[in-house]
């Protein structure tokens, strides 16, 4: 019968063998009073040498977690930038649609101004002081001005002092990109 090879042996139950062996007591805990000096300096040495695997270790892991991090931290710079991105994107886009909006705002004040002035100015100025006050001075800043001297003889006094005082009050109305200067 074959004789099993001891290195073989070695590898296939070092785990176990290791395992069976007690591990010293930490260089603090040793009784050096009856060992002799070889043997305390083996035990030190073990230990010191058991300690430095685990820094080693402690250390490797240290490192795969920075690695780790560092991964995680592209990532949400990336995502920070492409957020700013598409914050920039929304924020351009808005004030296309803003500038759309007053332009169509425009058009329409622009064609109601068109209107208003071919209206005889007592038929105007009835149809004016029914619009909501703003809305009214707004549609006098687009007139010519004599047609909206007509008109606004026309208008009842409060209603035109109302009107007159929001068209005074030139920065609460909007001033349309097409229409005439007030």
């Amino acid at each position: 019968m074959r004789k099993p090879r001891p290195d073989l042996l070695v590898l296939l139950l070092g785990p176990f063998l290791m395992a069976a062996q007690p591990e010293p007591p930490p260089p603090e805990r040793l009784n050096t009073k009856d060992m002799p000096l070889s043997e305390v300096l083996k035990q030190k040495s073990f230990a010191l040498e058991a300690k430095a695997a685990e820094l080693s270790q402690a250390q490797a892991d240290l490192k795969l977690a920075e690695a780790a991090l560092d991964k995680k931290l592209a990532e949400l710079k990336g995502l920070i930038e492409r957020q700013e991105a598409i914050k920039g994107e929304i924020v351009a886009e808005q004030k296309r649609l803003e500038t759309t909006r007053n332009v169509m705002a425009d058009e329409r004040l622009m064609n109601l101004a068109k209107v208003t002035e071919k209206m005889p100015p007592a038929k105007a100025a009835a149809y004016l002081a029914s619009l909501e006050e703003p809305a009214a001075a707004n549609l006098f800043k687009a007139l010519s001005v004599d047609k909206a001297a007509k008109i606004m003889a026309s208008l009842p006094p409060s209603k035109a002092a109302a009107i007159s005082r929001l068209y005074l009050k030139h920065d609460s109305l909007r001033e349309p990109a097409t229409g005439r200067s007030p």
